[in-house]
């Protein structure tokens, strides 16, 4: 998305701006308060300046389907016990068409590291990257934060060995917001319009480029 030049606002045109398709801006509420706030067709982002965890988030477009999710969880868990790495999937909304799209990104990968150069599909919206941990915890790294600087949801699928653990958040150049609801993101009762395991496990060979192993 094109946002535009970031500017700082108060709390009035703050409600004036969000009502905008596209808008970026800080939203400062006192001297030691201050939001990054992106607005786009996708969601409304207002993470806290110089914290974590901190703000408000809305997703805009139809629910994803749990099917989605539950798709994740095997394919990461079929490059866990294939490659025993990492592995990154991103997820995007096609709106000419109004339905969810599924990319593996041409990726290097190692069991703390994934490495991809491939830039983002033009004609769709990011909604989201999410990788695995492959056997560790769930929880954003330092490398992470580093790399997570776009608007969209970010997560991280771990512990698949064990009972796998799943943390989201939503991130705006690099500040975040906590996404601990999962069902405002997910619906249990949109059914599966694609075979989201399969289109992901058909491009496993191609695109997996293991470096290392767990």
């Amino acid at each position: 998305f094109c946002m535009g030049v970031e500017t700082v606002v108060d709390e009035v045109e703050y409600k004036k701006r969000i009502q905008q398709p596209y808008a970026l801006f800080n939203l400062v509420l006192s001297e030691d308060i201050r939001y990054r706030v992106e607005s786009t067709p996708v969601s409304l982002t207002a993470a806290k300046i110089g914290g974590y965890d901190g703000g408000w988030y809305k997703y805009r477009l139809p629910k994803m389907p749990m099917g989605i999710l539950k798709s994740l969880y095997c394919f990461f868990a079929d490059v866990a016990e294939k490659f025993k790495t990492e592995v990154l999937v991103r997820v995007y909304y096609d709106p000419s068409a109004e339905k969810y799209v599924l990319e593996v990104p041409e990726q290097k990968t190692a069991p703390g590291l994934v490495v991809t150069d491939q830039g983002l599909i033009p004609q769709y919206w990011p909604v989201m990257d999410i990788h695995s941990h492959c056997y560790y915890p769930a929880f954003f790294s330092e490398t992470d934060n580093k790399d997570e600087k776009g608007n969209r949801i970010y997560g991280v699928i771990g512990s698949l060995d064990k009972r796998p653990q799943l943390l989201l958040r939503a991130g705006t150049g690099g500040c975040y917001v906590k996404i601990s609801d999962v069902g405002k993101i997910f619906d249990e009762n949109v059914s599966p319009s694609e075979d989201w395991y399969g289109i992901m496990k058909s491009q496993m060979k191609e695109k997996i480029h293991p470096i290392d192993s767990f």
